[in-house]
């Protein structure tokens, strides 16, 4: 049983000294985000301005349906 408690014991040591690890590697890389969606952009939208205020806009037709049976 005492193994028991000391296996536990040791397990939360370990995660609690792994999030402390982790915290500390990212304050030491200035702050780098690992977010791999981080650097993606979506095209601007034609129907906003620059300023996000909606403009008037006709946007492109497609025939989803051509060429279908």
């Amino acid at each position: 049983m005492a193994s028991c408690r000391l296996s536990g014991a040791v397990l939360v040591s370990v995660l609690v000294f792994g999030v402390q690890l982790c915290s500390l590697v990212q304050q030491t890389s200035g702050g780098f985000d690992l977010n791999m969606f981080a650097a993606q952009q979506s095209p601007p939208d034609p129907c906003y301005d620059e300023n996000g205020k909606p403009r008037r806009c006709i946007p492109d037709f497609v025939n989803a349906a051509f060429g279908k049976e």
